[in-house]
């Protein structure tokens, strides 16, 4: 083993050095390797020895690792058709399971490869914007039969075994075989991930959606689940009452309507088993082969002990779906060797997680982030903890409160989250003893009082954030707010690779605005069409230029290929086009500049959306900002800026002026917008991404497909009543 020695910042004030005690160390196999650069351009020119080096060092539990090649390349031209590790075999479940000999998490509370789960009951429009929620706390048992247990309780390996067994048969008698979906609407809790781990054990697919996304949004996604095309028989829709209490909120639905709309709306050969873990609600006949989770699992007696399907390394064991805000969700297929062998070496090698960590991101089912999770438990000895409801209640800083209380190591969450937080005032870092008040804490009598003052954030080592650009007034308040010595990684990637481009390094410095490295095994760079080449130090198309084993399998529904080579490689089959503009500066550094189709074009000129955001969220009259172009009759676009101002400012003409000196002094005139606007809030889909297309159509009076994937479609309207007003739009409806 070596580790990797960290480069010094030198004079750039914007640049944090980590302390040595969170160095990375690698495979011995590569001690020749002494500088990160060599070790990525080693690991995207040497594709197959790279990845087999991850699997040993990340301990992948093979079935049989076969005697193939680990990396056989796709045909000349193409980046479709590579075949990852030849002949292996392994089962997905088992490798996120913890060993039957490890008895460490036997031992005590505190132990690895426990679950803890906090569950508070807000609705999705509090979870997903911030808002304070009045309803009380409540602390869920993990126990699938609903029994009273001790709050914040954790799942240890032999009841988590035990569950995941009792689940797995239940799948077995209602049918469920290997490549058959299991499907969940379910609440980020224990319970999702014990499906997930059974459905998987037996080499069934799982699929989940988040309960806010509301009728309509389910519906987008699981209907298009067809048992023809995927060989689903089975759609399993766990703890309906969760979803049935949010759309009550959102639509005025009532159960067994929505019940009736699920079933109606669901293909015809699906079986549709509605379960919740609750005895005060039963679905009306309208709900067919409808039972309860408690009954689901105790059918057919005491079940065998857990077992573990040896299968193909691109076997199915995710699908999931792309956000929608273009049109109907795209479903893709990811398979269990690629995404536990990316996710492994994404966590391990560039979040420096290992035994005894605990990781707790903020995440609903519906997002990427909840699977990228869940593999926190393939890592030896490691936990994470499972948070349900809003990071704001019963004020903004609950997220931090989860953090310190449980010892969390690694923590995750939104840049909004940390906006929300520095907008607020919040700091950690001087209000240790205050950020555990109001939850209860393990061995509370009674099950509540406060935490002790002593809780702090001792524990944290690393802090994710996700969903969209993180700004450089995001950096200094962390580094300045929360803690000093932490680990700060803005990472990005997608729900189609279900893991990351760019991330994290523990072994260089953070620089303030941009995220620190391309990830190992990701060809990265910023595409010039013009030139024909990856470009330094100039923006450019976010491509990869060799293939790596978390691309998606296939896509549902596609069975000529033509949805998921349009989706990625409609300018060739040779580099994985992702839609994002991005620049990489010499130090190998990388900043997003917004989505590719968001890109504005004034003059001939591209510009990214998120460099208008870092420098107008920066002032603290800004809650929020979205930029588009406006359509001119000369063929051209103007900049237009709407900014959400925060409580007790006002959009007066002093107020324009600085935002447009702003933008001006720290960017060129061609980034200065032609209007400002006030608007009462931006639209979000349901993973904390700004929709500049959306608004684009609706100032433009075209029709803004799939609202169902925002989390506040009602916002449209103004933007729509604007684009009459400038006579853009002669208004349209959803």
């Amino acid at each position: 083993m070596v580790a990797f020695s960290r480069r010094i910042c030198g004079g750039d004030p914007d640049c944090r050095q980590l302390p040595p005690t969170a160095t990375q160390r690698v495979p011995a196999l590569l001690q020749d390797l002494s500088k990160w650069e060599d070790l990525h351009a080693w690991s995207v020119h040497s594709t197959g020895p790279f990845w087999s080096a991850v699997a040993d060092y990340c301990g992948v539990r093979w079935a049989d690792k076969g005697t193939g090649r680990a990396y056989i390349p796709p045909p000349a031209g193409s980046m479709r058709g590579a075949t990852w590790f030849e002949g292996s075999r392994l089962n997905f479940a088992e490798n996120l399971m913890p060993r039957a000999d490890d008895d460490r998490a036997q031992r005590t509370l505190e132990a690895p490869h426990a679950i803890a789960e906090y569950h508070f009951p807000p609705t999705c429009h509090e979870a997903k914007r911030m808002h304070l929620s009045p309803p009380p706390l409540r602390i869920h048992s993990l126990s699938l039969h609903s029994s009273i247990m001790p709050p914040l309780p954790l799942l240890h390996p032999p009841p988590l075994a035990n569950q995941v067994a009792l689940c797995a048969h239940g799948l077995r008698k209602a049918g469920v075989r290997a490549g058959d979906c299991v499907a969940g609407v379910v609440a980020n809790s224990a319970e999702a991930l014990v499906c997930m781990l059974a459905a998987t054990s037996m080499g069934a697919v799982w699929s989940s959606c988040s309960p806010d996304f509301g009728v309509a949004g389910v519906v987008d996604r699981l209907g298009q689940v067809n048992p023809k095309v995927s060989n689903c028989v089975e759609l399993l829709v766990v703890a309906p009452l969760r979803i049935h209490v949010v759309l009550r909120s959102v639509d005025g639905a009532t159960p067994e309507s929505c019940c009736s709309h699920a079933c109606r709306s669901a293909p015809p050969a699906a079986d549709i088993k509605v379960t919740n873990a609750t005895e005060d609600w039963r679905p009306s006949s309208a709900a067919r082969s409808a039972t309860s989770y408690a009954d689901f699992v105790s059918a057919g007696g005491p079940p065998p002990p857990l077992q573990f399907a040896p299968l193909p390394f691109d076997h199915p064991v995710y699908i999931m779906f792309s956000s929608g805000t273009t049109g109907l969700p795209k479903c893709m297929v990811h398979g269990a060797g690629g995404t536990l062998l990316h996710q492994k070496k994404e966590l391990m090698l560039h979040c420096d997680m290992h035994a005894g960590d605990r990781m707790l991101f903020y995440t609903t089912t519906g997002w990427m982030m909840w699977n990228w999770l869940a593999a926190g438990l393939s890592v030896e000895g490691a936990s994470i903890v499972t948070y349900d409801g809003s990071p704001a209640y019963p004020d903004i800083s609950a997220l931090w409160s989860a953090a310190s209380l449980h010892k969390v190591t690694h923590l995750g969450a939104s840049p909004k989250y940390f906006g929300a937080c520095m907008a607020a005032g919040l700091a950690p870092i001087d209000s240790l003893a205050l950020l555990t008040q109001g939850l209860p804490t393990q061995g509370a009598q009674g099950g509540s009082g406060l935490a002790n003052a002593k809780d702090d954030l001792s524990a944290l080592r690393v802090l994710l954030s996700t969903g969209s650009p993180l700004l450089p007034s995001h950096y200094k308040w962390v580094y300045s707010s929360v803690k000093r010595d932490v680990f700060l990684a803005s990472i990005s990637g997608g729900t189609d690779i279900i893991g990351c481009f760019m991330l994290g390094n523990p072994n260089l410095p953070v620089h303030a605005g941009e995220i620190q490295c391309a990830g190992l095994g990701m060809d990265v760079c910023a595409y010039d069409d013009g030139a024909r080449r990856g470009v330094v130090g100039a923006k450019g198309e976010l491509v990869c230029r060799t293939p790596f084993p978390s691309m998606p399998t296939r896509f549902l529904n596609d069975p000529q290929g033509l949805k998921y080579r349009d989706a990625y490689f409609a300018q060739g089959e040779d580099m994985w086009r992702h839609g994002d503009f991005i620049e990489v500066n010499e130090r190998g550094g990388v900043v997003v500049h917004g989505r590719s189709d968001a890109t504005l074009n004034p003059g001939g000129v591209r510009i990214g959306t998120a460099e208008i955001y870092r420098q107008v969220e920066t002032l603290p009259a800004i809650a929020d900002s979205l930029a588009i172009g406006r359509r001119t009759s000369a063929g051209d676009v103007d900049v237009v800026l709407f900014v959400k101002m925060a409580d007790g400012h006002v959009l007066d003409e002093d107020m324009v002026k600085l935002i447009k000196t702003t933008i001006r002094a720290r960017l060129t005139p061609r980034h200065v917008p032609r209007d400002v606007v006030r608007v009462a809030d931006v639209p979000y889909t349901r993973s904390g991404k700004k929709v500049e297309v959306a608004v684009t159509r609706a100032v433009h009076g075209e029709k803004v497909t799939n609202v169902s994937a925002l989390v506040n479609p009602e916002c449209l309207d103004e933007y729509r009543q604007l684009g009459v007003q400038w006579g853009t739009a002669a208004g349209s409806k959803l």
